[in-house]
């Protein structure tokens, strides 16, 4: 199978459901702006691998969770795009909360904003989470796209995950987060 098809020549792609759309909609503004977030995932998933071999033991959970959710955003991504695929949004946000309340668990308290940084893996977060938090502006600013409340949340959610897992990577690797006060 061929990567190019020449269909989007003139400035067009298809929906899932066959409609054709100019490629700059506000449709393919968002799959594009998820198709981003996902890459960033790919790349916290690339740092991990550049961590002494040790080290790299302390996040396999956290390497299966990174698949999870690229695999779960490219399904986000075909519900905008139309297509007949269901995700359920209310179900992953509840897990969202609940592993954000375990990585909690673990880290001191915050008591400060704190700068992104510290490890190359922590820094890939931050990346991943500050798309995320596009991807949920987005969804504000257009939610004739995806009509489900519970869009939102889980955009949310997603980027506070992903904050968490940042500090807690940090915390793990006993790299130093500097606060905005420091």
């Amino acid at each position: 199978m061929a990567v190019y098809t020449r269909t989007g020549d003139k400035g067009e792609t298809s929906l899932a459901d066959g409609s054709r759309v100019d490629k700059s909609s506000q449709v393919f503004s968002l799959v594009g702006a998820l198709d981003e977030l996902n890459s960033r995932l790919g790349m916290c998933l690339v740092a991990l691998n550049f961590l002494p071999p040790e080290k790299q033991d302390l996040f396999q959970k956290e390497r299966a969770l990174l698949v999870k959710l690229q695999k779960d955003l490219f399904t986000v991504g075909a519900v905008v795009a139309k297509a007949s695929v269901k995700f359920d949004f209310v179900k992953e946000t509840k897990m969202l909360e609940s592993l954000i309340d375990d990585y909690e668990k673990e880290l001191p308290r915050l008591t400060e904003f704190i700068l992104p940084g510290g490890s190359e893996f922590a820094g890939w977060l931050h990346l991943a989470r500050v798309q995320a938090r596009k991807v949920e502006r987005m969804v504000v600013g257009n939610r004739q796209l995806v009509k489900k409340e519970a869009v939102l949340p889980y955009f949310n959610r997603l980027s506070d995950l992903l904050f968490t897992l940042a500090r807690w990577a940090n915390f793990r690797l006993k790299k130093e987060e500097l606060g905005t006060r420091n």
